[in-house]
């Protein structure tokens, strides 16, 4: 039975490959370096390494629904397509690395397997076994990627008493036109904010070597209908590059902002906030990589004490910043995560007069100035995440602030992550306010 891999993995089985060969006597410089392709019976281009020890590598990529196979009306059998991978000494897949990333950034598959054969080549002339010890003098190792349809829809819906129901609905298309292009779109309806659209088109690019990724991302999204007064409507673009580091451990690092705008009466407040972060990521099995990108979070508080009053005419924009660490313990979809961060934060508003409220009782005006006494916090964080479906996991997660005056706010959700779409938060504090989100989950992450 051929064992099932997934494309991390692959650099694994490559590792295991070199070992293999020096384990049976053979230098790795005998066995990867030479390069002379030559075809085999099968037409799969093939590695022919020195002394005649052969050692193949081949990349077969099955795309649904044909597509030129040539298998006659409507094309029942899927297309294979053939690539031909370089192994070199010093590095684990060096030359199909950067496709496997790029493969594995598009979520293009619904699986991969890989098989490896031992071979023993014989002279053509004689008959005889090269190897006179009678060892084998290569491996096939053989990579088959199934492509999964493309177009996604994707349903979610989630429900309180406060807010109703929520419902949205995802269409994405991971490989536009067969370029690789990421188009989604996703249209939501609450109780409280109406109807809130967003479609983004990701446009991935690849520098030399395949080092580095960088993609941009145009998004246009608008909100119209509900309770709430606020009308937005914007367009806009991002960049977002990744690059591979040497792997130094199982941390995160993250470094980032916040513009946030708010609105909304005197019980609630929607949020619409983007975050900009650059963060280091190590993974065990992929390595290290430093990612910069975006996220858009949208969603409704309901607060105890609100800070102001007056309705739609309290407007303001929330510097924000952190930096911290996360270590994750995770294996697939299940585990768990730890971390800590460290937040700063600042508040001004552009142009419009605010009215604070605390107690009961209006505390004043301010303009373009910072808010409260707190402007730097430290976060515990936890997650415990468990799958429930091969395309969601279930994640509960705790979080303890201690902001600079000595208190601390504790912070308890439960999530639900739809693999690769989106993710819908709930939370509680301490206090008694609460937040529910819909988060675009980070292609990228």
């Amino acid at each position: 039975m051929k064992p099932k891999l997934s494309l991390s993995e692959l650099k694994d089985g490559a590792l295991w490959l070199g070992q293999w060969y020096t384990e049976n006597g053979y230098s790795v410089n005998d066995v990867l370096l030479s390069q002379v392709p030559r075809k085999d019976n099968g037409g799969v281009l093939v590695y022919v390494a020195r002394e005649r020890r052969v050692g193949s590598f081949q990349f077969r990529h099955h795309r649904p629904g044909g597509g030129g196979s040539g298998d006659g009306p409507g094309r029942t059998k899927p297309e294979v397509i053939t690539r031909t991978l370089g192994l070199n000494v010093g590095s684990h897949f060096c030359m199909p690395r950067e496709r496997f990333n790029r493969l594995d950034h598009l979520q293009l598959f619904d699986d991969v397997e890989m098989r490896v054969d031992k071979v023993v080549d014989v002279d053509p002339d004689s008959g005889e076994s090269l190897d006179s010890e009678g060892r084998p003098a290569g491996v096939h190792l053989t990579v088959e990627l199934f492509e999964k349809p493309t177009v996604e829809i994707v349903p979610a819906f989630s429900f309180n008493l406060k807010t109703g129901m929520v419902g949205t609905l995802s269409l994405s298309d991971k490989n536009f036109r067969g370029r690789g292009h990421r188009v989604s779109l996703s249209a939501s309806r609450s109780q409280s904010d109406g109807y809130e659209t967003i479609i983004d088109f990701d446009n991935p690019r690849f520098l030399s070597k395949g080092k580095t990724r960088y993609a941009w991302t145009l998004r246009s999204s608008s909100l119209a209908g509900g309770t709430g007064a606020s009308r937005t409507k914007h367009t806009g673009s991002s960049v977002s590059t990744t690059t591979p580091l040497d792997a130094t451990g199982a941390l995160s690092l993250h470094l980032g902002g916040r513009a946030e705008r708010q609105w909304g009466d005197e019980t609630h407040e929607p949020v619409n906030q983007l975050e900009l972060s650059t963060r280091i990521v190590n993974d065990k099995r992929k390595g290290a990589e430093i990612r910069t990108g975006h996220r858009q979070e949208l969603g409704l508080t309901r607060g105890v004490n609100m800070n102001w009053m007056e309705g739609i005419v309290n407007s303001f924009w929330r510097g924000f910043g952190r930096i911290g660490v996360m270590n994750s313990f995770l294996k697939g979809r299940l585990g768990m995560a730890l971390g800590g961060e460290i937040h700063a934060q600042g508040t001004t508003s552009p142009g419009v007069r605010e009215h604070y409220w605390h107690g009961g009782e209006i505390r004043g005006e301010r303009r373009s100035l910072f808010v409260g006494e707190d402007r730097f916090w430290t976060k515990t964080i936890a997650e415990l995440r468990v799958p429930v479906h091969e395309r969601a996991s279930l994640f509960w997660f705790a979080e303890v602030a201690s902001v600079a005056s000595g208190s601390s706010v504790s912070t308890v959700g439960l999530g639900l992550k739809f693999l690769g779409t989106i993710s819908v938060v709930y939370s509680v504090n301490m206090d008694g306010s609460w937040t529910w989100k819909v988060l675009p989950v980070d292609p990228h992450t």
